[in-house]
This record gives C-alpha cells, structure tokens and sequence, in this order.
C-alpha cells in the first residue's frame, strides 16, 4: 500500500488494518477514548527503533516518527516535506505505523 493510499484511509479501513499489523483492538479514532490503547503501537515502533513525535496543538494534530540509519536520522514525514495534519493524534499514530511497516516492508509486528 502506498503512502498516499495510508494516510487517505477512512476509519474502518485504518482500524482493521491496525488490527491486522500491529495486534491493536481500536473502537474508534478519538483521543479522549483510545489514546491508551492507541500508545501500545508507539511502544512497539520504540522496540523497532523508531521514536514517535506528538505534537498536539490548538488546532492542528501532527505526529511524525524518527530513526537512525546510516548514521543519520531519518523522519517518516519531514524529510518529504510533509506535515500532515490529523483529526486526532490517535489517526496520526496509526497512519505513521503503518507507513513505517510498509517503507520497511515489514508483514506486521505483533
């Protein structure tokens, strides 16, 4: 799945796949409910070595995720000039795990 087809994915869409690669049971994308459950995917992009940046601010949600490679850092989102800006931070951290997965061609991590 492209990175486009990821960050244009509906709710149901993104949950189930949520599901699907990271093990992770979401009821829906807002904050205040599933933020919690939502950090278990943050825990696992930190065992992949991948730290994951919340910036939460009136009005604008963006999550973005960093790493080192080749003696480097490397950002899911900065490097392209991207600054996506989400509905909630939880969508946020779904949309960027998902994007680690698939740029580093991995199945899922459960």
């Amino acid at each position: 799945m492209l990175r486009d087809e990821i960050l244009n994915l509906e709710a149901t869409g993104l949950r189930s796949l949520i599901l699907e690669k990271f093990g992770v049971a979401l009821k829906g994308l807002d904050d205040f409910e599933n933020l919690g459950v939502a950090w278990q995917i943050v825990e696992k992009l930190d065992c992949m070595g991948w730290a994951v940046d919340i910036r939460n601010m009136k009005g604008r949600k963006i999550v973005d995720a960093f790493s080192f490679a080749d003696g480097g850092p490397v950002t899911v989102f900065a490097r392209h000039g991207d600054d996506p800006d989400f509905v909630s931070v939880v969508e946020g951290i779904c949309k960027t795990g998902l994007i680690i997965l698939e740029e580093n061609n991995l199945a899922g991590v459960q």
